[in-house]
């Protein structure tokens, strides 16, 4: 799955780097540029910290499909004139990039989104994106794009917001021995979720190599279709053949109720049964007993007599 929202294979329009002090995105950021270098007409790199050269060691330098944009030299203004590519704290960074670059298939790859979260709030980093992805009005350039954050920087809130618009989320879990392990979250237009641990390894020439998990193997038991779950039990749960027989000769009382046709006779005479018979219409059928306290001159028993 890695490999396929990598190259494409799997569209996803905002992909999300988890990273940590442990597994940091250098080398999996590498790829990815050399990818979209590939697959966009124009890919902007964005950087907010100082190791701009490495992350575009994949890219060669004469690649006119690559612009490194800098935010990580003056954020404040501080040096005053503003020089070609950088970026300051208040840029509208939609404004700077679809203003200058009008192309159609391009793609905004963000090296630490921390950075924006610090001076901005959520909701601006959030509609930012948003513009970024949709366009401000019908017809303006719109962008795919690479973000990513520094877990340990920032809030659950944070986090989860930015995790609810991607629409895939790398979290980089570990990394020894040049392999590397993250967990892979993709939900498709269609609004299936795909989730796969994917064990992977960066080559010299900036590729993803996935590694299938080793897959827990189920431990094959026996199945004998004639064990009787019954058997072994100090009492029987099962019928007899002739007890079976019994059953289904048995009338019960709602059975024999439902063949008795209607009698006019005084109260106290047993009704007879009707095979086959029946009332018209729904009818109440009652059998008196030896215990019944039949009175028809008080049958509510409320006079006192």
């Amino acid at each position: 799955m890695l490999k396929k929202i990598i190259g494409g294979a799997e569209k996803s329009r905002f992909v999300l780097i988890v990273d940590n002090f442990k597994h940091k995105k250098n080398k999996l950021l590498q790829c990815i540029i050399k990818s979209y270098c590939t697959r966009f007409d124009q890919t902007h790199l964005v950087c907010y910290s100082r190791i701009t050269s490495k992350l575009a060691e994949s890219v060669p330098h004469s690649s006119e499909k690559l612009t490194i944009h800098d935010g990580y030299t003056d954020p404040m203004r501080w040096e005053g004139a503003t020089k070609d590519h950088m970026i300051h704290h208040d840029t509208d960074m939609y404004q700077y990039l679809s203003t200058k670059y009008n192309k159609e298939n391009q793609a905004v790859i963000i090296d630490d989104m921390n950075m924006l979260l610090a001076r901005y709030s959520v909701t601006h980093v959030y509609n930012m994106i948003h513009c970024l992805l949709n366009g401000t009005i019908s017809g303006s350039p719109v962008f795919n794009i690479v973000a990513v954050v520094h877990n340990e920087l920032l809030d659950e809130t944070m986090l989860n917001t930015l995790r609810h618009q991607a629409s895939s989320v790398i979290l980089l879990a570990g990394a020894e021995e040049g392999r590397a392990t993250c967990d892979v979250t993709h939900r498709r237009h269609s609004g299936k979720v795909i989730r796969e641990i994917v064990t992977y390894t960066v080559t010299d020439s900036y590729e993803v190599q996935e590694k299938s998990e080793a897959k827990q193997n189920k431990v094959a038991t026996p199945q004998d279709s004639t064990v009787d779950p019954l058997s072994g039990l100090t009492f029987s749960l099962g019928l007899s053949d002739k007890e079976k027989e019994d059953r289904k000769n048995l009338v019960l009382p709602y059975m024999r109720m439902q063949h008795i046709t209607v009698s006019h006779e005084p109260p106290g005479t047993v009704q007879q049964v009707a095979p086959g018979g029946a009332g018209e219409g729904p009818q109440i059928f009652y059998q008196p007993t030896r215990e019944d306290d039949i009175d028809e001159e008080d049958p509510d028993d409320d006079l006192d007599i």
